[in-house]
């Protein structure tokens, strides 16, 4: 072998190396990082709640009025009614029949709960936080992945890449993402997985089986996750296949659509009550409902103040300036002006020299839309329209159902600064520290204008309060609607016994109580959103009817609050 040809090889290996090294020491940190977040995390929000009961139950969907009549005649439910909801039980035999036949009562695919039970299964029916976060972290690793694919096939730089990936985590939108123990991170996961399986066509300029199998199954998977995703799939897709048809070449439009129609019915033959849940479930109909009478101009500013805060620090607009002055500066300094600059060091003075351009000739300009520039365009354009999308269509306003957008914003917003520092800095090594200087600073500013949902760090207190009526029975107050009774859902598992009360059933205090089995002492829950007058009017009401004279508040906490009497 020629000796120049072994040195390059040689040099290529060394920096593969290198590159490998440095990816595993950034996933490394962005591991133990949001571990140490996620310890941090004190409490649960309802639909975390709702992840572990879908997942596990296996005899009611929901935690009411109504399952706890089914477990128990006398509307009586011991905290093992609780226990059974989040927890798998041991009893039975491993099967994903329960996740699924829940799912058809909810809104969502079960995907995502079918990991869930298995980790479950795995942790032997224990319920923590952390087979929650597990599962996410597991998930975040291949969000990893597909993060630097895609961005070494952009930025044309591992270092760079690593950067945006450390921006996104370290974002107070990244460690929402992460530590929401919900299907968020998995579908964020399967959206970037979807543009990496096109980058991988793009680059060999052909689809082999491996290719289409790969797409067909992150189709599937994605469509059992999320129903947004399949928004995503024909925002990005759709002008795909508007190039084969206007270059009539039917034989691979033919092929690509028949591909991913081919994952949506792989997904649609795994769960059909995908059909019932868009056209006739309460979510599905409220997001057609949004997107077709459109929502008000204060929904779109909360859903930007929310992007601003969580990634941008606040500070949108200044970076936004800076960016314009950058292009500006960019302009000149190419076309107009020559800049040099020199530092002395003896008489410690920085010398600029700024001159005029003189018959400067700006020639032709060529836009050349390779590969790279589509998928690019692309990119943008999906993510883009599944932003506005999901803020158009939620029911809900809140920066979760944004979560999949903000890794590929944090690849966008790299890729900027990096071009525009180009004309700037000519040090690559500087280049990079600037970058990464930027990064660190928007991060610590969103984490402090942001925060981290659903930490709930005033939880553990709220929990000690609790523990003091431990082994109390307990009237709750559940009114007509819906009430949230799973955000602080452990501290139900208190309790020795508890009824679900409607408004009708206040007059039946007395009978209700002597329906108990034991005789403990006695704690009612009630709405927090309650005024403090209707809240004693209800009290007074179960007081008079018990002949108990005298209450206490024990804790208010998000959307219940607990009151001793006696």
């Amino acid at each position: 072998m020629d000796k120049s040809l072994w040195r390059q090889r040689k040099v290529e290996k060394a920096r593969k190396h290198k590159k490998s090294i440095i990816t595993v020491m950034v996933i490394i940190i962005q591991m133990i990082f949001c571990i140490i977040a996620g310890n941090a995390k004190q409490g649960f929000f309802c639909d975390e709640i709702y992840s572990y009961g879908l997942s596990n139950s296996e005899n009611y969907t929901f935690i009411d009025p109504e399952t706890a009549r089914q477990y128990s005649d006398t509307g009586w439910v011991d905290k093992q009614y609780f226990e059974d909801y989040i927890q798998v039980s041991k009893d039975l035999p491993f099967s994903f029949h329960a996740v699924f036949e829940n799912q058809k009562r909810d809104v969502h695919p079960p995907l995502y709960y079918c990991f869930l039970h298995l980790l479950s299964l795995l942790n032997h029916g224990v319920f923590t936080k952390w087979t929650g976060l597990a599962l996410n972290f597991i998930l975040l690793f291949f969000t990893d992945l597909t993060i630097l694919s895609i961005s070494d096939y952009l930025l044309k730089d591992r270092r760079l890449s690593c950067i945006a990936l450390l921006f996104w985590t370290f974002s107070g939108a990244g460690l929402s993402n992460i530590l929401f123990i919900r299907m968020y991170v998995m579908l964020t996961f399967e959206m970037l997985a979807y543009v990496a399986v096109h980058i991988q066509i793009l680059k060999k300029q052909k689809a082999d089986l491996k290719d289409c199998l790969l797409m067909l199954l992150t189709v599937a998977c994605g469509g059992l996750t999320h129903y947004y995703f399949y928004l995503f799939v024909c925002f990005f897709s759709a002008p795909v296949c508007l190039y084969w048809l206007l270059h009539k070449n039917l034989k691979k439009l033919f092929f690509y659509a028949g591909n991913l129609c081919a994952g949506v019915g792989i997904a649609l033959c795994t769960f059909p009550s995908t059909i019932d849940h868009i056209l006739h479930g309460y979510r599905g109909t409220e997001v057609i409902d949004n997107l077709t009478h459109g929502r008000g101009e204060e929904v779109m500013k909360t859903y930007l103040k929310m992007i601003d805060n969580s990634i941008f620090a606040g500070i949108f607009k200044i970076c936004l300036g800076f960016v314009v002055l950058m292009i500006i500066g960019g302009v000149l300094l190419k076309y107009f002006v020559n800049f040099k600059w020199k530092y002395n060091q003896k008489t410690r003075m920085i010398q600029i020299d700024l001159t005029r351009k003189r018959n400067v000739n700006y020639g032709n300009i060529h836009i050349f839309l390779g590969n790279e520039r589509i998928l690019e365009m692309l990119f943008v354009l999906s993510y883009g329209l599944f932003a506005l999308t999901a803020i158009k269509g939620s029911g809900i306003v809140h920066n979760r159902y944004l979560y999949p957008i903000y890794p590929a914003a944090a690849i966008v917003i790299i890729q900027i600064f990096s071009g525009l520092l180009k004309v700037f800095l000519h040090s690559v090594r500087t280049q990079y520290l600037v970058i990464f200087i930027i990064s660190i600073v928007l991060d610590i500013g969103s984490l402090s204008k942001y925060g981290i949902d659903f930490q709930y760090m005033g939880y553990h207190e709220i929990a000690k309060q609790a523990e003091a009526f431990r082994e109390t029975d307990c009237l709750l107050y559940y009114g007509d609607g819906w009430l949230d009774i799973y955000t602080g859902f452990p501290l139900r598992m208190l309790h020795k016994n508890t009824y679900f009360m409607r408004p009708g059933e206040i007059g039946r205090t007395a009978e209700i109580l002597s329906g108990r089995e034991t005789y403990n002492s006695l704690t009612v829950c009630l709405p927090a959103a309650y005024s403090e007058e209707d809240t004693r009017e209800l009290l007074d009401s179960i007081a008079m009817q018990t002949g108990f004279t005298n209450y206490g508040m024990i804790y208010r906490y998000e959307y219940l609050q607990e009151w001793w009497i006696e």
